[in-house]
């Protein structure tokens, strides 16, 4: 029977061996590890994360649909698209801070020489900021908010944010970096949004053009 220190000795010796072997790396080893991952994938595939895409108002998309800003409308459609093809969050880097001007009421209101038949219709028309609120409110959407430096930067946003973060343990936000508050969007907007964050590019995104079919 085998007394403790050669047991001891033996087990010390298989270790090293494992250590040494695993450091060289022969390739029969390689090939055994590779052909060992094959299999747990087979049995466990494992999920891809998804990966951010922007859809970039471009040279393409202004030629496709014309200047800048386009009619709420059109970015309503965007944002039907983009959620109908799946989108688990849709997040818009662009502040609407006022109405839309080529909007029936707003071309009504501003138009002048019009008949009263043709601002009555006009009036009656389905106002664009209302439909992009009920696009907003229909998607998983997360409306951008941008950050200003000082409170005479720009209007201060007294929105309440619709989500918080707990705190265990010590307190963070002495340590964080302060702004003088956000550039708002219309209160249409905010309200309809199931989200508000700060707005800024994601640089590990992948690039689309709104153009894109």
């Amino acid at each position: 029977m085998l007394n403790r220190p050669v047991i001891v000795a033996a087990s010390l010796a298989l270790v090293l061996g494992a250590v040494l072997v695993r450091a060289w790396d022969p390739a029969p080893l390689q090939i055994a590890r590779h052909r060992a991952f094959d299999v747990y994938q087979r049995l466990a595939p494992a999920r891809h994360a998804a990966v951010p895409i922007i859809v970039d108002i471009d040279e393409a998309s202004i030629a496709a649909y014309g200047q800048w800003p386009w009619p709420r409308t059109l970015i309503a459609d965007l944002i039907d698209r983009i959620a109908a093809a799946g989108a688990a969050v849709v997040a818009l880097n662009v502040v609407f801070p006022e109405p839309d001007r080529s909007s029936p009421r707003e071309f009504a209101l501003r138009m002048p020489g019009l008949s009263v038949e043709a601002r009555d219709l006009l009036l009656s028309l389905p106002d664009n900021d209302e439909i992009l609120a009920r696009s907003l409110a229909a998607a998983p959407s997360v409306l951008g908010q941008p950050v200003i430096l000082s409170a005479s930067d720009g209007p201060d946003s007294g929105t309440p944010s619709k989500a918080s973060f707990p705190i265990k343990g010590s307190d963070p936000r002495p340590f964080l970096l302060s702004a003088g508050g956000f550039i708002r969007n219309l209160p249409v907007f905010e309200e309809a949004a199931p989200g508000l964050a700060p707005s800024s590019p994601s640089p590990t995104a992948t690039t689309w053009s709104a153009a894109r079919p």
